[in-house]
């Protein structure tokens, strides 16, 4: 993870890459109609909200701006077409010192767990944990409360390809004030080991 100076950006930033696909011809009649949205449509199953090797890809976010003819695979006798695409889309890629807005998802005495929002709106893209021991002394951190919208600075950050969402840890820098009430992510939860010991609700000393 990259280390900059602290900062609130954008959450998404746009991110080129090349990407190879095949077409088989079992796949030609139903493809010929509209080869680039057959292509895309191809290349966004199983990536577009998950993490690649830069983040997380937006879902929605990925757009052919150009591509290859198609020519047969050679060697292999598949039939298969393979087309080179350049692709453009849009990505998470957290770096050390980070600012972001997130709502809480579950607080205890061990911390607090929060998913990060963009305009207000709770994405899956990153999943936050904020340690107990990082904020002793901190106001406002004992009263943090399910549904409290707060502003993060990331420390640290981490995931694989294909993973689901990127796992993070940082540390309260505002509380923003409380939101409508929002019902758990079960899968958040349970992702959460440090904090899935203890009872939901308010942080208590």
């Amino acid at each position: 993870m990259t280390s900059r100076p602290s900062t609130k950006m954008p959450l998404f930033q746009t991110v080129f890459i090349d990407q190879r696909v095949a077409l088989k011809p079992s796949e030609f009649r139903e493809a010929i109609p509209d080869l680039d949205g057959y292509l895309l449509a191809a290349m966004r199953k199983g990536v577009e909200g998950t993490c690649n090797a830069q983040g997380y890809i937006r879902p929605g976010s990925m757009q052919i701006l150009a591509r290859s003819m198609g020519q047969a695979e050679h060697c292999r006798f598949t039939g298969d077409y393979i087309f080179y695409c350049k692709i453009r889309m849009e990505c998470l890629m957290p770096f050390d010192g980070m600012i972001v807005e997130a709502q809480v998802l579950k607080a205890n005495k061990l911390g607090a767990y929060v998913l990060v929002t963009e305009k207000k709106k709770r994405l899956e893209a990153m999943r936050i944990l904020l340690p107990r021991d990082f904020h002793m002394g901190i106001p406002g951190f004992d009263e943090l409360k399910v549904g409290d919208e707060v502003r993060i600075k990331v420390l640290q950050t981490r995931f694989q390809v294909n993973d689901a969402f990127i796992n993070g840890v940082g540390t309260l820098e505002a509380s923003l004030g409380t939101a409508a009430p929002v019902a758990p992510i079960k899968s958040a939860l349970a992702s959460s080991a440090v904090l899935g010991s203890a009872d939901e609700g308010t942080v208590t000393a």
